[in-house]
């Protein structure tokens, strides 16, 4: 009876300790711990197979386990390139070190670790690494990596199968390729990075697929709060609680041709955990050749078991036969009761234009409902140069690997190389790469060695040449003279424009609109229409407009002469101006001052408003005119005066800044000026600005005053003796001081006349 107790006792013990799973200390003569070392039929996975499982595991884990990942791991270490020369950029593999804690002995496969960069974009993982066993009892995971290793952060993620936890490890590389641990930081059940490494990995394919686009964080973190909610709502349903909703409506916004149909596939997939994914070119739902043109809208809308409805090529919605194709989408999704998610995907633009053209769209899609392709990071656009080359059989070599790098990285930092799309990377290797490497390997091709690809065969001036499109802009407006405050102004605006769109790049919420409509203010020739096309190549660098061209009108281009002319004059400068500045001189005409609506330049107005309450409209407004004039006009509809966010005001011109605009003329045409005319011309210039009237032309003046006075004077006095003509003794370059004084008396400002008032005074005859 004793011995029973005794049994009941010891079964009690291993039970207890089964359930706490506790560390077991074995009979190994250094009394250290130790489980299945090297044990090729542990089945154990960095993540369970079903959900209902993961969720099961997760909750016993939560109430019976006593271990922690710090409990047993003393530290982790990570070294780029082992035994290779430092300071190189290239795919060197990655060796990632667990150290023990006293009495612990790691088995061979507890941990599985993936890398990602900063924006969860995938570099490597464990799963086809090399595992050893030191002789001090740490293990070490020697993991291969496809992709070149730049200085900056990134993300080691840990899954500890023993504990059946995530650990997350932020690391920095330093030029150097030396990397700098932060401390291991053990991730909640559901975390962003544990659902990360824990489920999204049950989709390889398409999540690799989906993860490597470049410039696609905001897709990646969609995913993964997808994954999270499902994830939560397995909980929920384990503990009998409603399923928690959300938006699965997106508008997704692009910026160029790599977020093609493939990807939209692949995304959906991941968002739906469907393979039933499917996208449609809004131009193949109209089909004139059917009896009923829109019978293949019909088929689409009729189709079972649509996961989704992603439309594509939205311009097409926009055109005479979008109305009734967006008709029935809308009452299809009305319909559906949120059974059948919406995806717009086009241009910002596209879209916006879109919810303004059909308000009811509106009630589908909530703020969060916006996924935004940014521009490529570093690490991305190297990969991205790396990949086309490879792709196209030419493998680089290390110094190849390093040097175009370094070039890219540079020519990101100019700006030379921020706006590309993978179209332009591909287009740089096959006109600029692949011809170099085939002349030379052509000529040795017997020569295995000289199948890489060689430094020779990389034009790597052409990627760093040059400034960036945004600096060239900003220098160009720089080179004007004056206009400080209006520099000043113009560059703060290009400052938040940048910051905003930098913020949306790293995921970071920006209620912001970017609305950038401006009102020039001041006297003609105060370079109002020239600041206007620098303004529209900074907007274009900054990716605001699509041209950045300046389309410039008046009313009498704008208003018409009869009723329904106006409206369509305004379709076709509105056309016209799509991606480009629209420069409305003398804005202030638009308003004559009558409540008389009848008046077709409230029709103008009226016209422009559908553009100017576009948060992204693809088009910059700007109303130019007099000072005085463009108050009145504004103070008298203060909702339109809303609708322009920056005013600059373009003050005239002094005396050293007009005589500094003419020298720039002569300069560019390489006409010398004598001491004599030089003095001659400041004194000129100084009595003109005397004498000017509150209509002076300012720059413009100048320009008169040289082109159509000087000049011409000089030009009399060159060919108005015949002995000027002797061989060899005309001087055509050297302008005198005559020339400027008759220049001067053909270009001077008329003095401004006081009128003598006429008053009749009761009883005397005028």
């Amino acid at each position: 009876m004793a011995k029973k107790n005794k049994e009941d006792e010891e079964f009690e013990r291993l039970l207890r300790e089964f359930i706490d799973t506790e560390i077991k200390v074995d009979d190994t003569p250094d009394d250290e711990t130790t489980d299945n070392l090297n044990d090729p039929t542990d089945t154990t996975l960095p993540f369970p197979r079903e959900m209902d499982d993961r969720v099961a595991d997760a909750m016993m884990n939560k109430q019976h386990s006593k271990r922690t990942f710090h409990d047993e791991v003393a530290s982790v270490s990570l070294e780029i390139g082992p035994g290779f020369g430092k300071g190189c950029f290239w795919n060197a593999p990655v060796e990632v070190t667990f150290h023990p804690k006293p009495k612990v002995r790691f088995r061979q496969h507890r941990f599985s670790c993936f890398i990602y960069d900063e924006n969860y974009f995938p570099v490597c993982s464990s799963g086809e690494c090399e595992i050893k066993h030191s002789e001090g009892r740490a293990l070490t995971m020697e993991i291969p990596s496809n992709h070149i290793w730049i200085p900056g952060n990134y993300i080691l993620m840990v899954y500890d199968a023993d504990v059946i936890s995530s650990v997350q490890i932020d690391f920095t590389i330093d030029e150097e390729m030396e990397a700098q641990l932060g401390k291991p930081r053990v991730c909640r059940y559901g975390d962003e990075q544990d659902v990360l490494i824990t489920c999204i990995q049950d989709n390889d394919e398409d999540w690799d697929f989906v993860a490597r686009r470049p410039g696609v964080v905001q897709f990646r973190r969609k995913v993964m709060e997808a994954y999270r909610l499902v994830l939560y709502n397995e909980v929920r349903k384990e503990k009998g609680l409603g399923q928690m909703d959300t938006c699965e409506n997106l508008l997704i916004c692009t910026r160029n041709d790599d977020i093609d149909t493939e990807f939209l596939k692949s995304f959906q997939s991941l968002m739906f955990n469907s393979n039933q994914a499917t996208c449609t070119d809004c131009s193949t739902l109209y089909n004139p050749g059917c009896p009923n043109p829109y019978e293949p809208l019909n088929e689409l809308l009729d189709e079972s078991g649509l996961k989704a409805l992603c439309l594509t090529n939205l311009k097409e919605l926009l055109g005479p036969n979008g109305k009734v194709m967006m008709r029935a989408v809308i009452e299809k999704v009305r319909d559906s009761r949120g059974g059948l998610p919406l995806w717009l995907c086009g241009t910002r633009q596209e879209i916006d234009e879109l919810l303004g053209l059909y308000p009811s769209l509106r009630q589908f899609f909530i703020v969060d409902s916006y996924v935004e392709q940014q521009p490529y990071t570093p690490f991305e656009l190297v990969e991205a140069f790396l990949a086309d080359v490879v792709n196209k059989n030419m493998q680089p070599n290390a110094m190849v690997k390093d040097s175009l790098t370094r070039t890219v990285l540079q020519g990101l930092r100019q700006g030379t190389l921020a706006s590309w799309s993978l179209a332009d990377i591909h287009r740089f290797v096959v006109e600029e790469i692949r011809p170099r490497y085939l002349h030379r390997v052509m000529e040795t091709m017997l020569d295995e060695r000289e199948a890489n690809l060689q430094l020779d065969d990389v034009p790597f001036e052409k990627l760093t040449s040059g400034c960036s499109p945004f600096d060239e802009s900003i220098r160009e407006l720089n080179e004007m003279i004056g206009l400080d405050a209006v520099k000043e102004g113009i560059l703060t605006m290009a400052n938040q424009a940048r910051l905003f769109s930098e913020r949306r790049r790293r995921g970071l919420h920006t209620s912001n609109k970017m609305i950038f409509h401006s009102i020039f203010t001041g006297n003609p020739g105060t370079g109002k229409t020239t600041v206007a096309r620098k303004l529209g190549k900074i907007y274009r660098s900054l990716g605001l407009l699509s041209k950045g061209e300046v389309i410039a009108v008046d009313r009498t281009r704008l208003v018409g002469q009869y009723l329904g002319q106006t409206e369509d004059n305004m379709k076709v400068v509105l056309e016209e101006a799509k991606g480009n500045v629209l420069f409305i001189d003398e804005a202030y005409n638009l308003n004559t001052g009558s409540d008389d609506r009848k008046d077709f330049g409230f029709r103008v107005l009226d016209s422009l408003l559908t553009v100017l309450t576009q948060p992204n409209p693809d088009m910059l407004i700007i109303f130019a005119g007099y000072e005085k004039e463009m108050d009145d006009m504004l103070n008298s509809n203060p909702g339109l005066q809303g609708r322009f966010p920056y005013r600059y005001q373009f003050d005239d011109y002094s005396a050293e800044q007009l005589m500094e605009i003419a020298l720039k003329i002569f300069e560019r045409d390489e006409y010398i000026l004598s001491d004599e005319a030089l003095a001659v011309m400041r004194d000129d210039i100084a009595l003109a600005l005397s004498m000017k009237r509150p209509n002076f032309a300012n720059a413009r003046w100048v320009e008169q005053f040289v082109n159509n006075g000087i000049i011409p004077a000089m030009a009399d006095r060159i060919y108005s003796s015949d002995a000027s003509l002797s061989a060899g003794n005309t001087d055509l370059r050297h302008i005198e001081a005559s020339d400027v004084m008759d220049g001067f008396d053909k270009c001077k400002p008329k003095p401004f006349e006081l009128k003598p008032s006429r008053h009749r005074v009761k009883g005397f005859s005028a």
